[in-house]
């Protein structure tokens, strides 16, 4: 009887290692330490225990900074577009997605949390599929307290005025208004993201994962499909500007 537990709550937690996105449940942090607990699906669920493990960030080891630097930028607020921005990111929010991309369910050669940039950067030069449980809260706490990103300039005033108003104010029926969540200046909170100072590419990019269903947030495909894809655009520009 044991054994049948022990497995159908494995089961279950490969079930919950399956979805994308951000997942709606939070994973408790304390202010006071940072320390993230590991609930199940998330970080590495203690079954014969009742009680949640929690882990305490230490400074992660040099190398593990230089592989996430090398794309990202030194403090997270990288200048090439190709990569996020994930300085001043939110610590669950990292801790999450660093265990979403490590457990990521492969369908042949695709992964279905990080597609092809996935497949080129974060699995291959930088291999998170090594990552423990202890790696990830120390990276997550690491780039979660580097600087914000600054703001990209040079962005279209009229195209970035329209993102506003959709962020502000959502689109209709349809689009509920960002700033709910993501709060007036996108700093996210817990499990939702920080957006401000993100690059267009990457907006854009991860409204086209939502809109396909690749990321499984339900609000989020549900925004994703009514929004038109000028529509993201705008968004993306004032999003980067912040």
């Amino acid at each position: 009887m044991k054994k049948i537990f022990r497995v159908s709550l494995t089961a279950l937690s490969i079930l919950l290692l399956t979805a994308c996105g951000k997942p709606q449940n939070s994973v408790s942090v304390s202010d006071s330490q940072s320390q993230v607990e590991n609930l199940p699906g998330v970080l590495g669920n203690n079954i014969a225990s009742t009680t949640p493990v929690v882990l305490a960030p230490v400074s992660p080891a040099p190398e593990l900074i230089a592989k996430c630097t090398r794309c990202h930028g030194n403090d997270g607020d990288g200048i090439n577009p190709f990569f996020a921005r994930i300085g001043g990111q939110q610590e669950k929010y990292l801790a999450l997605e660093l265990k979403a991309f490590r457990d990521c369910t492969v369908i042949g050669k695709e992964c279905i949390r990080a597609g092809r940039d996935g497949r080129d950067f974060m699995y291959k030069p930088t291999d998170v599929s090594n990552l423990s449980d202890q790696d990830i809260v120390n990276l997550s706490h690491y780039f979660a307290t580097r600087p914000q990103p600054q703001p990209v300039t040079g962005g279209d005033a009229n195209l970035i005025a329209q993102g506003k108003d959709i962020y502000m104010n959502g689109v209709g029926d349809d689009v509920q208004s960002c700033v709910d969540c993501h709060g007036a200046k996108g700093l996210g909170n817990g499990n939702t993201p920080a957006l401000s100072g993100q690059f267009d590419r990457e907006t854009i990019k991860q409204m086209a994962n939502y809109k396909n269903k690749r990321r499984k947030n339900t609000m989020m495909v549900s925004i994703a499909l009514s929004l038109s894809d000028d529509q993201v655009k705008a968004l993306a520009a004032y999003l980067s500007s912040l």
